[in-house]
């Protein structure tokens, strides 16, 4: 796998403090304690154009509210339009999958 931003934010990164070593949590830490997937994570970080960190926080955040996953399956749907207006089937292809799958694992 290539060395990068996205592949170094994923490394445990062990820090020292005054008070001792400290440790930080790594993506995969955090998508362990979520209830998503990497593709649910990616299909929202592409629809709002925000680092996949940050839509893992934010659909972990929509998954714990009442009306969340429904607003997650919409973000997916509207990602899978948005391939297909530009024309891309295979990405189009690819999301109906993670939709698939997200209905299954959400009953929704």
């Amino acid at each position: 796998m290539p060395d990068t931003a996205l592949n170094q934010t994923r490394r445990a990164h062990v820090f020292f403090t005054d008070k001792g070593p400290s440790i930080m949590l790594t993506f995969e830490d955090c998508l362990g304690l979520s209830e998503l997937t990497e593709d649910d994570i990616r299909a929202i970080a592409e629809h709002e154009n925000i680092p996949e960190l940050a839509a893992l926080e934010f659909g972990n955040y929509l998954i714990h509210t009442p009306s969340g996953e429904k607003r997650l399956k919409r973000i997916i749907l509207e990602d899978i339009a948005a391939a297909r207006k530009a024309g891309n089937v295979p990405h189009a292809a690819t999301l109906k999958l993670v939709l698939r799958h997200y209905c299954q694992e959400h009953h929704v």
